[in-house]
């Protein structure tokens, strides 16, 4: 079991979703309670780490005189897996070309002559969206171009989860927003409001530090990153200023 552990964290399951799956499999078939007695973890936990395994193809559900109950999927769905996984990595090898230009912008911060990349392709994207995303940053948001495209949020394309954000947003006012709002609940550390009516983006307008990043939506998934103090500040000054006249989201 302890190789199996390893396969499953390698692969990125957390410590529960683990413990839940080898303790169905031990199980064979089980409801909920069961293999939350089994597997230690606590019932008000147990159904988030079973949908998690169900949606990467581990384990399914069945019903047993009305009774909810699951079941590991065969041996080989973890091969399956493995190959997903290892698909994915060989496509992030061209991704990887392009966006590591990138990182060496750090190194050049204080300059004033403004250093702009570029870069194409959706993997670069998803990538680059990662970075901004695990860090503090404000940004003028469209939820409505992210759904068009994606058929779901950024945090969700790009993660593959929901992620704890440290963020002040702006966002654009329509019907994909309230359904944006109404899914991510404010905390301390993540704030939205929303732009005055009329107010659109074709755009995500994203600051971090002394790096301001555009995503574009187009055909080649293209992002344009500038880094330049003497750009960011105004930006953060006029991000300010529209925050004071936008709109808490509806209740």
């Amino acid at each position: 079991m302890e190789k199996l552990y390893k396969l499953l964290t390698q692969l990125g399951f957390n410590e529960r979703e683990t413990d839940v799956y080898v303790a169905l499999c031990g199980l064979g078939q089980a409801k909920a309670t069961v293999i939350s007695r089994a597997s230690k973890q606590p019932r008000t936990r147990i159904y988030q780490s079973l949908e998690a395994l169900e949606e990467r193809g581990l384990i399914a559900r069945t019903e047993n005189n009305g009774v909810l109950e699951f079941f590991p999927n065969r041996p080989d769905a973890l091969l399956e897996l493995v190959m997903q996984r290892m698909g994915e990595l060989d496509s992030l090898k061209g991704a990887l070309k392009e966006v590591l230009p990138l990182l060496a912008i750090r190194k050049h911060g204080t300059n004033q002559k403004p250093i702009v990349q570029v870069s194409h392709g959706m993997e670069a994207m998803k990538m680059i969206y990662r970075e901004i995303l695990s860090q503090p940053f404000i940004s003028i948001f469209n939820p409505k171009l992210t759904y068009e495209r994606f058929g779901q949020g950024t945090v969700q394309w790009a993660f593959g989860r929901q992620v704890r954000l440290r963020a002040r947003e702006l966002i654009v006012d329509n019907e994909e927003s309230r359904t944006y709002t109404s899914r991510w609940k404010m905390t301390k550390q993540y704030q939205y409001r929303i732009l005055p009516a009329g107010i659109q983006f074709d755009t995500d307008i994203m600051v971090t530090d002394n790096l301001l990043t555009l995503f574009f939506y187009d055909d080649e998934f293209t992002v344009v990153r500038i880094d330049n103090p003497r750009l960011t500040a105004p930006m953060k000054n006029l991000f300010e200023f529209v925050w004071k006249l936008s709109g808490d989201p509806p209740k």
